[in-house]
């Protein structure tokens, strides 16, 4: 039963990139200073929680896989388990999708051109589902966690489905690669140096990247709503 405040509501659906951005971005005080409850889906290890923050019983993510081909199944399958979680996301105003980095090591022209397609099926299959959802492009790897080619293809994944895919009405993306990826000098499509953290195999934006991400992502959130 939903309740009557706030007015209306959004779900995130995330892995760890997801958890730092909600929490350095303060994305859930963000949207509730418009009136707007942030709930967040995470590795079913960790679950749902809602606008405030708090652990809430939810179908679990199938199969735990966020992947963009995880996220297709969800939505293409139809079993017992899809239908369960996609229940659960339609009681929401917009939903949030994001894969994560390990979707930006694309190994291949081919596979550069496969995963071009499957996100053109996840956005009209996410279309007929839900009221309206967002595609966020995967967060750009660490430069040792990938090779030039590879990152170079990820840049034209994250430009292609932000530029190029034809979205139905209710479905946006955002470029959350772009907005990690890009202020380099060279823009090699690697995680931008501000935003690494001092691990160097460590992928994760750092706090600054995160909250960048974070906020970027509420303002976005509001305008689908508004919308």
């Amino acid at each position: 039963m939903r309740s009557k405040h706030p007015a209306a509501r959004a779900v995130f659906v995330h892995h760890s990139v997801g958890r730092y951005m909600i929490q350095h971005g303060d994305m859930r005080k963000a949207l509730r200073a418009i009136d707007v409850g942030l709930w967040d889906t995470d590795y079913n290890k960790f679950g749902a929680h809602n606008e405030l923050g708090v652990q809430v019983p939810a179908p679990e993510v199938p199969d735990d896989n966020t992947d963009p081909d995880g996220l297709l199944r969800i939505f293409t399958q139809g079993s017992e388990n899809d239908k369960r979680f996609i229940a659960w996301l339609q009681d929401f105003d917009v939903v949030a999708l994001k894969s994560c980095y390990p979707a930006s090591n694309i190994a291949s022209d081919a596979d550069l051109v496969a995963r071009k397609e499957l996100y053109r099926a996840l956005s009209q299959a996410v279309s007929r589902a839900l009221p309206a959802a967002v595609l966020l492009t995967p967060p750009p790897l660490a430069p040792l966690r990938t090779n030039a080619a590879n990152a170079a293809r990820a840049c034209d994944l994250a430009s292609s489905l932000t530029n190029q895919l034809k979205l139905p009405l209710n479905v946006t993306v955002f470029d959350l690669h772009g907005l990690l990826a890009r202020i380099d000098a060279g823009g090699d499509g690697t995680l931008a140096r501000p935003y690494r953290r001092w691990l160097p195999v460590d992928s994760h934006p750092n706090s600054v990247g995160a909250r960048v991400a974070g906020s970027k992502l509420a303002e976005h959130l509001l305008g689908r709503i508004r919308a």
